[in-house]
């Protein structure tokens, strides 16, 4: 599992993009 920064979670909440984006 690659671990990802929170900074991306907080800029696809602000986006409003899709929770699957985060899987990718």
């Amino acid at each position: 599992m690659a671990k990802k920064p929170p900074i991306d979670l907080f800029s696809l909440c602000m986006k409003g993009d899709q929770p699957y984006s985060i899987s990718q």
